[in-house]
């Protein structure tokens, strides 16, 4: 498997991972489960850091 190719995999998966979390986030939210809210966020942050720099990474 290419570096490109992995790349990418690595990207849909944080992209899935973060749409279950956003929603997650939602459900919780009408729970009002704040402790589960904060680790769904701080973990949903950590992904689009990982997807900020693997797109800063394909773009040099």
């Amino acid at each position: 498997m290419s570096d490109s190719e992995t790349i990418s995999k690595i990207k849909s998966h944080l992209e899935k991972t973060n749409d279950i979390i956003e929603n997650s986030i939602e459900q919780d939210s009408l729970f009002h489960d704040s402790s589960k809210n904060k680790i769904f966020k701080l973990w949903l942050e950590s992904n689009n850091f990982a997807l900020d720099i693997l797109k800063q990474n394909s773009k040099e």
